[in-house]
């Protein structure tokens, strides 16, 4: 059977800021869908670094503010090998 790559959710939505490091799907704040990467720098701050998946561009969220970026709601995910029929 062929296999492929799948992103999937691994946790109910949180914070950002208490996201753990890693790759996230954004579920409320800027584009939900989105998939974003959160570094381990600074992950548990507001100064935390977080990037856009797709671009490579810091990820914000709709906002210019990091304390508000800190509330947008994401779910942690992880890349995961299954069977397609």
């Amino acid at each position: 059977m062929p296999r492929q790559m799948k992103l999937v959710p691994v946790d109910i939505a949180q914070r950002l800021v208490e996201c753990p490091p890693g790759l996230f799907i954004v579920a409320d704040g800027g584009t939900p869908g989105d998939v974003g990467f959160k570094s381990e720098y600074g992950a548990n701050s507001s100064d935390m670094e977080c990037y856009c998946v797709g671009s490579g561009e810091a990820f914000w969220g709709g906002t210019n503010d990091r304390h508000r970026r800190c509330d947008i709601l994401v779910y942690p995910a992880e890349l995961k090998l299954i069977e397609v029929e």
